[in-house]
């Protein structure tokens, strides 16, 4: 319950700051203490999520037009695809991070001013009161192959693994884009599921779960592109925006 999920993060919290108070001069040790600092500012920022938006948060979602590939006996038809589109769309957010990997730069000797990037891959984790998936949803979607079309609404829930670089100094601290990241953080989607209701008849119906079953992962890599900015914006607020603020304030 809530009053339990309140004693573990001060708990927690008091936990972090032993480690980083006994935490040597020592590369490695510098190395802890700057992971724990991280680590810290995730589980603050979920706590915050949930007394603060227990309802989650909703963002709009670009509109898309694709077409999906058809197989038939794990063939890929070249000639039969399907025309996917969608429109009207949102993504919820009810979820917290967990920090998974991380890395970080000096420009200089280990020394709090002199530290100048972060490598970071978060993994998203449920809330108490949340839900496990971010949720992508649109109120308009019509799918047609051959002679069959389907129109209704449309939700997809996914659980994502975000990968980005953050890059600090006096005059700048925000994300890093660059190389392979240069059209913003790295993200791979897992547990994924597709939602359609509105099928006006059984055909309708049948239609759907044969598109379900052969383009789920094509789709997969069109969500990554659809969800990419969304994501950005959360990080961003959660993530970036406290770090700077309270990382690079005596460094100006």
């Amino acid at each position: 319950d809530c009053y339990h999920f309140v004693t573990f993060m001060m708990y927690w919290s008091m936990l972090v700051v032993f480690f980083m108070l006994t935490a040597a001069a020592s590369g490695e040790d510098y190395f802890l203490k700057i992971y724990y600092e991280v680590d810290k500012l995730l589980f603050d920022s979920n706590y915050k999520m949930v007394f603060d938006h227990p309802n989650g948060i909703s963002m709009d979602a670009s509109d898309f037009q694709t077409e999906l590939p058809f197989s038939f006996m794990g063939l890929s038809l070249p000639f039969a695809t399907i025309s996917f589109i969608g429109s009207k769309g949102s993504i919820l957010s009810n979820n917290g991070f967990h920090l998974e990997k991380f890395g970080c730069g000096f420009s200089d000797q280990l020394d709090t001013c002199t530290l100048d990037s972060l490598d970071i891959t978060l993994a998203s984790k449920p809330l108490p009161y949340g839900i496990s998936s971010f949720i992508l949803s649109y109120e308009n979607v019509k799918a047609k192959f051959l002679f069959w079309e389907i129109e209704g609404k449309f939700s997809y829930s996914f659980e994502p693994t975000i990968r980005f670089w953050e890059v600090q100094n006096s005059t700048i601290c925000g994300f890093f884009n660059f190389g392979e990241m240069q059209n913003g953080p790295n993200i791979w989607i897992s547990h994924s599921n597709l939602q359609f209701t509105g099928a006006q008849s059984p055909i309708a119906a049948h239609f759907w779960d044969v598109l379900k079953a052969h383009s789920l992962t094509r789709f997969n890599d069109i969500a990554v592109d659809i969800v990419r900015e969304p994501l950005t914006s959360i990080l961003n607020d959660r993530f970036i925006k406290p770090w700077c603020k309270a990382y690079n304030k005596d460094c100006s």
